[in-house]
């Protein structure tokens, strides 16, 4: 970590740099299209750099391995989420700011499904389930692009549209739909050949149930069931094991849970099959977790976690419809305080957007929007960007919170 972190960080700037380079004896050619003297120039200048210090969304990868600097970890996610490399069908591998951009070309602006999926399971990793969000619904709607179960290889950076040359049935990007489902929202992962099943996910405010069946981990298969109503999370957890023969063979089962809250939920207690159990929370990005580990579970296991409910926002998902440009919403961060709900968002200059925000805490003055009341309880938050032209910009939203109201 030391290595990479003392020569890739970019100070000032926040982010990892692409790569680490030799001198050339010759620029490399720019690809015909538009704006090649602009990218010309810029490989020109490139040509004796020992660094090149592109923004682009491979540091998505040491982040999937948790490798890097926890506090510059969350500034490239912020980059990974923006507009600049997010658009609404997946992730550029090149940021549309830099000279070297061109949405046609193959390595330098293209969006992959394949680095999309990396990115989400980099911002799941570090805790920051509204970008890891953002890019798994951008994969996962390209499935309805092409025939049942295709994915496409890349996709232009500038519209909706899949490249004429792309392999439409493209393995790596299948994958990717369902890695960051499984490993990032939901957060399973079995290790030690079976004997440990993780399972900690980081579901959407506006998700009030969830289920997984048929996990294998060793010699069991396993089922959980989710339900969150105000102020307690039920999780079930069925498991099913094999012959006895196998069994023994096997070693002992450990079912470690940790589902995610807002940071200004207070977990007061868990309980596993009635008992009150001993539990620890961390916190990491945008949220905090409480984690349990359940020795030996029986064939029906049930956890409640109790708790006083946090404060988070969701927004309902479009799909872009084909040939359209990048305009939707950006969340790159919730971050619910003592006194407030703190978002960074990201939206086209000159448009609004609206937000849904769930809390069972009493809103008051907002700064940077505007918060409405609707049928269904969840206010709606309104941000306007102001501004001229297509670019992405930035804004920091704040929604005064009152203390918990008494239940």
């Amino acid at each position: 970590r030391e290595v990479v972190e003392r020569t890739y960080w970019l100070a000032g700037r926040g982010f990892y740099a692409f790569a680490t380079a030799l001198p050339r004896k010759a620029p490399p050619v720019a690809e015909s299209g538009p704006d090649r003297a602009r990218r010309q120039t810029r490989m020109d200048a490139l040509r004796n750099a020992r660094l090149v210090d592109e923004d682009t969304v491979l540091p998505a990868v040491p982040l999937w391995f948790d490798t890097l600097d926890p506090a510059r970890a969350q500034l490239q996610i912020d980059r990974l989420g923006a507009g600049a490399l997010a658009t609404d069908w997946g992730s550029r591998i090149l940021s549309e700011r830099s000279e070297l951009y061109d949405p046609l070309s193959y390595h330098y602006g293209s969006v992959w499904p394949l680095f999309t999926g990396w990115t989400s399971m980099g911002a799941y990793k570090y805790g920051r389930p509204h970008v890891g969000l953002q890019a798994l619904m951008a994969n996962a709607l390209l499935t309805y692009d092409g025939a049942l179960g295709y994915v496409t290889e890349l996709l232009s950076g500038e519209l909706n549209a899949a490249f004429g040359r792309s392999s439409h049935h493209q393995v790596w990007s299948e994958a990717m739909v369902v890695t960051p489902l499984l490993r990032g929202l939901l957060g399973i992962e079995p290790s030690a050949g079976g004997g440990v099943l993780r399972c900690v996910p980081q579901l959407p405010a506006n998700w009030d149930r969830m289920s997984a069946h048929n996990i294998a981990a060793g010699n069991a298969r396993y089922d959980f069931s989710f339900t969150r109503t105000i102020g307690r999370l039920d999780v079930i957890i069925d498991r099913r094991t094999e012959s006895t023969e196998v069994q023994s063979q096997q070693p002992p089962a450990r079912v470690i849970l940790a589902p995610a809250f807002p940071l200004d939920a207070v977990v007061r207690a868990v309980s596993v099959n009635g008992r009150r159990t001993q539990f620890e929370r961390r916190l990491r990005g945008d949220i905090q977790q409480a984690e349990i580990v359940i020795l030996e579970p029986s064939a029906k296991t049930s956890v409640v976690f109790s708790y006083d409910d946090g404060s988070d926002v969701y927004q309902h998902v479009v799909s872009p419809a084909p040939g359209d440009r990048n305009a939707g919403l950006r969340v790159l961060r919730s971050r619910a305080g003592r006194d407030s709900l703190q978002l960074t968002l990201e939206g086209r200059a000159g448009r609004a957007y609206s937000l849904r925000m769930r809390t069972q805490r009493k809103p008051g003055r907002v700064s940077g929007g505007e918060l409405k009341a609707t049928a269904d309880g969840d206010p709606e938050l309104v941000v306007a960007f102001e501004g001229t032209g297509t670019e992405y910009v930035r804004k920091e939203v704040i929604v005064a919170l009152s203390r918990p109201l008494p239940r």
